[in-house]
């Protein structure tokens, strides 16, 4: 399969999984969005799976009422100061995605702001990252990475 035909196919899963809301959308499904964007955007394979397990942790397997009501796959609390399309500012104002793809599309250029590599060969490389980071707070690593490695 050339690869303009996989990147047009890959397009169009990518719009239609855009075009579903939580409620409608099975797991595998909402992975799958969230997997082929990061993948889209220039990511790795394994990045991409782990910013999916991340996203599971963070809205208990898309359950919690921050992914249900408000579109939002990773629990973001970050200014964006050079656009209105931000999760929390400073001051405390919300506004949020307005589809899952765009809660996605928020998480990338979370990771274009802040840097992020485009992949990591391990889990443990991945988290340790992430803790540099600061993303998940005063959880330690080890914490952090034993939850996101029972996630499948």
């Amino acid at each position: 399969m050339s690869q303009q035909l996989l990147i047009g196919l890959l397009s169009l899963l990518i719009l239609f999984l855009a075009s579903r809301t939580t409620a409608s959308m099975s797991t595998s499904e909402i992975t799958s969005l969230i997997t082929n964007k990061l993948i889209a955007a220039g990511y790795g394979t394994q990045q991409a799976i782990y910013w999916s397990k991340v996203s599971k942790l963070e809205t208990g397997y898309f359950t919690s009422t921050l992914c249900k009501k408000y579109n939002n796959l990773f629990g973001m609390m970050w200014d964006q100061d050079v656009s209105h399309r931000y999760i929390q500012t400073s001051n405390g104002k919300f506004e949020w995605p307005e589809t899952l793809a765009d809660s996605v599309d928020l998480q990338i250029e979370y990771l274009h702001r802040f840097n992020y590599p485009h992949e990591f060969y391990s889990l443990s490389e991945f988290v340790n990252f992430l803790k540099s980071k600061n993303y998940f707070g005063t959880e330690t690593a080890d914490s952090y990475f034993k939850k996101l490695n029972s996630i499948r």
